[in-house]
C-alpha cells in the first residue's frame, strides 16, 4: 500500500506543478493571474503556489507600468 500511496503523491505533485508554471505564465496578465492566483489560494494545498502566482502578477503588472512604459 505504501507503493500505491507514493506513486498518488507524485503523481499529485507534477500536476500541480504543471498548473503552477501555467498560472505563472497566466500572470503575466494582471487579472487573469490575480483570478488564477485566488483561485488556488481558496484550495488548502495550493495556498503557496496561488500566492507566489498572485504576487508575480502585481509585481510583473508594476514592473510593465514603471520599466517597460
Amino acid at each position: 500500500m505504501n507503493q500505491f500511496e507514493t506513486s498518488s503523491t507524485n503523481s499529485r505533485f507534477q500536476f500541480g506543478r504543471k498548473w503552477f508554471w501555467i498560472g505563472m505564465v497566466m500572470a503575466l496578465n494582471l487579472m487573469s493571474g490575480l483570478v488564477f492566483g485566488i483561485a488556488l489560494m481558496l484550495e488548502k494545498e495550493r495556498r503557496k503556489e496561488g500566492a507566489v502566482i498572485a504576487i508575480f502578477a502585481i509585481a510583473w503588472f508594476i514592473f510593465a507600468i514603471f520599466v517597460l512604459g
